[in-house]
């Protein structure tokens, strides 16, 4: 069950001297003068807890090196707590740049300075989707389940889905009983956006829920 969302963002501080080093083009006007990479000391780049702990650490370290070596300046990486301290590290100057999910980069540039400068691209888009997931098909796959070429298994018309909405009529069966889990309370694919399409299709998900604090 598919519903479309926005897409995520990377942004760095509006203060940092190296914006224009990370986006491309500078971001101050033609008047103004912006210290370039050589006279900052160290960048710091925070990301939001949105996957395994350890894989995301991984692909954080490769990045902050091949920042390092293409800036000619030390860049350290670290994985926040949970989705809002990251901002709270950009307000506080803990963090220089900073990979945030939809709502993060809105609440960040509202309350915490910081600048909009990249949007990442998944599959050569740049919004996706929230995925509903289900380990009670008998009473939520309402057609056939079937297999992609990885073995996955979909139901309810989302293997074919490629935009969404699609599974509206099983999403009506979730109860107030049912055991619901979500991403973050901050997460807009992963708890805001379907939390909205329950409550519009009349869904009491006031019952049962649990906050796993990562797509994984």
């Amino acid at each position: 069950m598919l519903i479309a969302t926005t897409a995520i963002a990377i942004v760095a501080s509006a203060c940092a001297d190296t914006t224009e080093t990370i986006e491309g083009e500078p971001t101050t006007p033609a008047d103004e003068t912006t210290e370039d990479a050589a006279g900052v000391e160290k960048l710091v780049f925070g990301f939001v807890p949105s996957r395994e702990a350890d894989q995301l650490v991984e692909s954080a370290d490769a990045l902050a090196e091949v920042l390092s070596e293409a800036l000619g300046i030390p860049v350290e990486s670290f994985v926040s707590q949970d989705y809002a301290a990251l901002t709270e590290a950009m307000a506080s100057g803990q963090a220089d740049v900073g990979a945030f999910g939809p709502l993060g980069v809105v609440r960040a540039i509202d309350t915490a300075g910081v600048e909009f400068v990249l949007q990442s691209s998944r599959f050569g888009s740049f919004t996706y989707h929230t995925q509903y997931m289900t380990n009670d098909p008998d009473t939520f796959c309402l057609d056939e389940v079937v297999a992609d070429e990885d073995g996955d298994l979909f139901c309810n018309g989302t293997l074919e889905a490629d935009t969404g909405p699609a599974g509206a009529d099983a999403i009506k069966l979730i109860t107030a009983d049912t055991e619901l889990a979500y991403v973050d309370q901050t997460s807009t694919s992963g708890y805001l956006i379907p939390a909205l399409q329950m409550q519009e299709l009349g869904v009491d998900i006031s019952g049962f829920e649990t906050f796993a604090g990562g797509h994984d």
